[in-house]
């Protein structure tokens, strides 16, 4: 009768712990008061379309504006390479169409989107 009753009391724990979850329904946000609220998985939907676009644009010129050490606007070639910023680097000539030595972000956004426009616009290869 004990571990019966030991066993329904660790199931309760469980259900009161997993919420919904054992039914389908989505796991209810982390109250764990020991996990810092930083370290809580977000309870937010992952991000598509044009979100998720935003967010991969917004990550690049973070990344863009850190190799800037010398916060001219502007990346060299070298500057690029430094940050590990290959495909800058790789690409740059074909991003500095004004043949300027250095690359804004907006040059680099705009060589993206020709890239995207030309590979929409080729046929899949087989």
């Amino acid at each position: 009768m004990m571990n019966t009753l030991r066993n329904l009391g660790l199931g309760l724990a469980l259900l009161a712990c997993c919420g919904g979850a054992l039914a389908g329904d989505p796991p209810a946000p982390c109250m764990d008061p020991c996990v810092p609220p930083s370290k809580r998985p977000s309870t937010e939907a992952p991000a598509s379309g044009e979100r998720l676009r935003q967010q991969a644009l917004d990550k690049l010129e973070q990344r863009f504006q850190e190799a800037d050490l010398d916060r001219d606007g502007a990346l060299t070639e070298e500057e690029a390479r430094k940050a590990g910023l290959g495909y800058v680097a790789n690409h740059f000539a074909e991003i500095d169409t004004a043949r300027r030595g250095r690359v804004t972000f907006e040059d680099q956004r705009r060589y993206m989107a020709q890239r995207r426009r030309q590979a929409m616009a080729e046929p899949p290869q087989r």
